[in-house]
């Protein structure tokens, strides 16, 4: 009788470590899973930032083709890494980098635009001194690598 006692209080005590041990193990991968979810989260953020500056860079670089085409647009060189800066008055072109919130590098190349006979954009044929392809790149860290986005598009020399 003795021995089926002590073999009852050891069994109890087998399946309190049991229950313990799939309480733990339950909890940590909840918080794995939590853990995980704040990092995904934490990149989408960083990746919406850069596509808000993307579209940000886009419109600058309209409102410098607006203010004026000749000083603003023609006059940079093609192939050319440039910079947007805010001087709080108006956007400008700069050949300097300036990281936005410390993490983000966005620059823009300027491209001139060919077209062929039919008056439609080509590699090569004549060139349209009133149109320049643009494209916009946004630049970070992320996990030890760069991760680069670009969109480009084109602009013309509307108020000539």
């Amino acid at each position: 009788m003795q021995n089926t006692k002590i073999f009852k209080k050891g069994f109890g005590i087998i399946e309190i470590v049991i229950a313990t041990t799939i309480i733990s193990i339950a909890f940590l991968i909840m918080m794995s899973t939590a853990s995980m979810s704040l990092k995904f989260s934490e990149k989408s953020v960083v990746r919406l930032k850069a596509d808000f500056l993307l579209e940000e860079g886009v419109e600058a670089v309209k409102i410098i083709r607006d203010n004026d085409w000749t000083t603003n647009i023609a006059s940079l060189s093609v192939g050319t890494d440039y910079f947007l800066e805010f001087n709080g008055a108006i956007w400008v072109v700069s050949v300097n980098n300036i990281l936005i919130e410390g993490v983000f590098e966005r620059k823009f190349t300027i491209d001139d635009v060919y077209r062929d006979a039919n008056d439609d954009i080509s590699s090569s044929g004549i060139l349209d001194s009133n149109t320049k392809k643009i494209t916009v790149y946004v630049s970070w860290s992320e996990d030890g690598s760069t991760v680069t986005r670009s969109i480009s598009f084109y602009i013309l020399n509307i108020f000539n």
